[in-house]
């Protein structure tokens, strides 16, 4: 198959929140835009360190995963599906924090860390879209790291995680200390 540079513009329109670019953003972001392949079981980003691109599976799957503290045994979180971004939560945040792996040849849609930052420096309500999103991974860290410092192992955290993902709220704080949060 053959990409162009009206198939990353039409591909970028059905994803959120790139859908609320308008199209000369759109049009500018896909000439920043490349296609990657990745093998089965070829990791696509990893915990380990900061992601060098934001990609979005057009083709394949991956397995997102996740660690638990005490076993440092991988957990399938979720079969991402095309359409679903990987890297950028690391990015937004400061922290490398997603694991993933191609369940099958992939095929991602990839714009670099750079111009992914740049980006939303650019686009205030793409950036607010991004910022205000929790990530399965993200709560399953968190609620991983609590049921570690109470030391609870009993609870099934992949379940959890996914329950309390719709109910999540990204909260954030400025540098220094917090005497109230309501």
């Amino acid at each position: 198959m053959t990409y162009t540079s009206s198939t990353i513009q039409e591909f970028l329109a059905g994803i959120y929140p790139f859908d609320r670019l308008s199209s000369a953003a759109r049009a500018e972001l896909s000439t920043q835009c490349q296609w990657l392949r990745y093998r089965i079981g070829q990791a696509i980003v990893t915990r380990e360190k900061m992601p060098a691109c934001v990609g979005i599976i057009y083709e394949g799957k991956a397995r997102l995963i996740g660690y638990v503290p005490h076993l440092q045994e991988p957990v399938t979180l979720k079969l991402l599906q095309p359409g679903e971004m990987l890297g950028w939560v690391g990015l937004v945040r400061g922290v490398p924090c997603e694991t993933a792996f191609a369940s099958v040849e992939t095929i991602c849609l990839v714009l670099s860390a750079e111009n992914f930052l740049a980006v939303l420096q650019r686009e205030l309500p793409l950036a607010n879209a991004f910022q205000n999103q929790c990530t399965l991974i993200e709560v399953f860290d968190l609620l991983s790291a609590e049921l570690a410092r109470q030391a609870i192992s009993s609870v099934n955290l992949k379940e959890l995680a996914l329950k309390a993902q719709s109910e999540a709220v990204i909260c954030n704080l400025l540098p220094g200390r917090v005497s109230y949060l309501a």
